[in-house]
């Protein structure tokens, strides 16, 4: 079998042997359909316990499936993806459990049951600034232009920004950006926000440059003095 990563569902207080074989078939449906990929998704064991479900992910597809997962936790999917992650938190509330699905990077999504449900809080408005890669750029029927940007860990943010803002951008393409606008954000009943649109009003490149000349700069904007005091300040929180 080709390279493989790991994502392990675990159901929480339920053995296997606890857990009807129809009841699990339906765990490891509505888990598949999360994934997708399905060609490339392969049952790999069921560990014991309480029930964990690990799923090999050919390694080459990992950087559709995680996003996946992700846009479904935080309420951003459609379609399959979506209604399979709401099916899963609503059969953790039917068992009364809960779960958890570690993906890779150290993220843990929860599945908390209808019981562990919180009120949505929303929407709300604040200034907002987002770093990655400039993906998009998309003419809009009211004339202002479409952005996307894929920020390090896999996550897609989608904007818009002024149509004067073409010619500013059109080198920017597929080039790291930091973008700053107003974000719209709600907090969904898993209790996570989530950006639900961003306006930006702002884009700029960060300086980039080598671990050397980083190092210098930082050295240019020290104060004399200030570099003895941050050792003399770190040794003491080491010594505590």
């Amino acid at each position: 079998m080709a390279d493989t990563v790991q994502y392990p569902l675990r159901i929480e207080r339920i053995k296997p042997g606890e857990m009807s074989l129809l009841r699990l078939g339906e765990y490891l449906e509505q888990f598949a359909k999360l994934l997708g990929s399905t060609d490339r998704v392969h049952l790999g064991e069921i560990v014991e316990n309480c029930t964990t479900v690990v799923a090999l992910v050919d390694a080459n597809v990992k950087y559709m499936v995680s996003p996946r997962i992700r846009d479904a936790a935080a309420g951003r999917a459609k379609g399959e993806a979506a209604s399979a992650f709401q099916r899963l938190n609503e059969m953790v509330g039917e068992d009364n459990t809960t779960a958890s699905l570690p993906i890779p990077g150290g993220e843990v999504v929860q599945f908390v049951g209808r019981g562990g449900l919180e009120p949505e809080i929303g929407p709300v408005f604040e200034t907002t600034t987002i770093q990655g890669t400039l993906t998009r750029l998309q003419d809009l029927a009211d004339g202002r232009l479409g952005i996307s940007i894929r920020q390090a860990d896999g996550d897609t943010v989608r904007g818009d920004t002024a149509g004067e803002n073409t010619t500013q951008l059109l080198p920017f393409f597929r080039q790291f950006v930091r973008a700053t606008g107003t974000g719209k954000w709600r907090r969904n009943e898993a209790g996570r926000w989530v950006l639900e649109h961003f306006q930006v009003s702002h884009f700029d490149q960060p300086a980039a440059g080598t671990l050397a000349e980083v190092l210098a700069e930082a050295r240019r904007q020290l104060l004399p003095g200030d570099g003895a005091r941050m050792l003399k300040a770190l040794r003491e929180i080491r010594d505590e």
